[in-house]
């Protein structure tokens, strides 16, 4: 039966899908013929250089506060739906990356009560300061695009269509609730027990998906930290990362989103690649002899943190700068100078240590390069040896089978 029915959910997928968002607003989008609609659906998929391109071939963002400006034949929009439609065009410029281009149109708007007022303050400072971000994070940001540019971790995946399996979850909470609300006073307890749980999740479930970028590299950690349990090293090395690939072209697509410059996703996403390279390196696949190919590849993305670290002027104060930090720092220890090649084992002595390192060495650009650069000259004197061991091996074996023709 349960064979059954995940065979039926794999293939509706994207039907199951529109009930956590996705897949509801792509039907959507669809079936209407509006123009107006379908740039708002474009804004709830995350799609804003879509919902930017109808603004501007439209005038929507020129028009916003021309009342006699009509969308349809028959419908004249009151001023509060403008008001919202312009914020989303606002909010659509600078999660694409052109905050300069919003400012203008904000200066353009002229708020007539506090509210708006304090919308437009508040919308002008985060404009300001995503420009200042782009402004020093523009070398750092740039290091990263051109490494995550030329690869790849997954086939087919179309970054709209996603499911967030922790949705899962929650409606599967809120249904449990449900039914013990029914029920008898008896099981008043469990009613608050439940209740609490619930509230409790649906708190974790919103934080961990602030943007879509947040979103697939949570996701990519939930999934590789199941596959370590359910297949070998190997396999699980090598398996294909469907959230690590849509957060990468995500990045490649959106790499000024202001969230993400706040909370210097880059460099997550840039240490959730560097962990799958060094595990793809050191778990070599027993039916393949081309796997040095990721060990050049962890190389490469290594020395690009360490140049990001050397060019990073703004990131250095972001939020989450030191999770980071400590992530890379604990992917060398575990895979470069292979200290522990149980990662169980690595986080557990992590928290024995209260968060800190097991020799609480400081991350650097000099100390990622020389760990880099020793490990990568002993794997790659490794490689040149069995090459020089299989050259011999052949060359013994023609040379046995023509003595035999002899």
């Amino acid at each position: 039966m349960l064979i059954l029915v995940s065979l039926v959910s794999y293939l509706y997928k994207i039907q199951i899908a529109s009930l956590f968002w996705t897949g509801f607003y792509l039907k959507a989008l669809k079936r209407t013929s509006d123009t107006k609609k379908k740039a708002r659906l474009y804004s709830f998929l995350g799609e804003w250089d879509k919902r930017v391109e109808i603004d501007e071939e439209n005038g929507f963002m020129e028009g916003a506060f021309d009342y006699t400006y009509t969308y349809s034949k028959d419908e004249k929009l009151p001023p509060v739906d403008e008001l919202l439609n312009f914020l989303d065009g606002i909010d659509a410029l600078s999660n694409a990356g052109n905050p300069e281009k919003a400012l203008a149109y904000m200066g353009k708007y002229d708020p007539t009560t506090h509210l708006e007022k304090a919308t437009k303050q508040r919308y002008m400072e985060l404009l300001t300061q995503q420009q200042s971000l782009i402004h020093d994070q523009q070398e750092y940001l740039e290091l990263a695009l051109r490494q995550v540019e030329k690869m790849k971790f997954a086939d087919d995946v179309d970054p709209l269509i996603y499911i967030r399996y922790s949705s899962y979850i929650i409606m599967g909470q809120l249904c449990h609730l449900i039914y013990l609300w029914h029920q008898q006073k008896e099981r008043r307890m469990r009613r608050v027990f439940f209740s609490i749980v619930f509230l409790f999740t649906s708190v974790l479930y919103w934080i961990s998906g602030t943007t879509r970028l947040t979103r697939s590299l949570t996701a990519s950690t939930l999934m590789s930290f199941g596959e370590d349990f359910f297949l070998t090293a190997s396999e699980a090395a090598h398996r294909p990362s469907s959230h690590l690939e849509r957060a990468r072209q995500l990045f490649v697509k959106y790499p000024y989103h202001y969230d993400d410059l706040v909370t210097n996703q880059v460099l997550g996403l840039m240490t959730h690649i560097f962990w799958k390279e060094l595990r793809r390196c050191n778990y070599p696949r027993p039916d393949n002899s081309n796997d040095f190919q990721y060990c050049k590849s962890a190389y490469l993305v290594g020395q690009t943190i360490a140049d990001m670290l050397d060019a990073d002027q703004s990131a250095k104060d972001s939020l989450e700068n030191s999770f980071w930090n400590q992530e890379i720092l604990m992917a060398i220890q575990e895979h470069v100078e292979q200290i522990s090649s149980d990662s169980f084992f690595g986080w557990y002595t992590w928290l024995l240590n209260g968060g800190s390192t097991i020799d609480s060495v400081e991350l650097d650009s000099e100390y990622i390069r020389n760990a880099l650069d020793q490990w990568f000259d002993e794997i790659t004197q490794d490689e040149s040896e069995q090459k020089e061991q299989r050259l011999f091996d052949m060359e013994e074996a023609e040379y046995i089978a023509f003595g035999n023709e002899l």
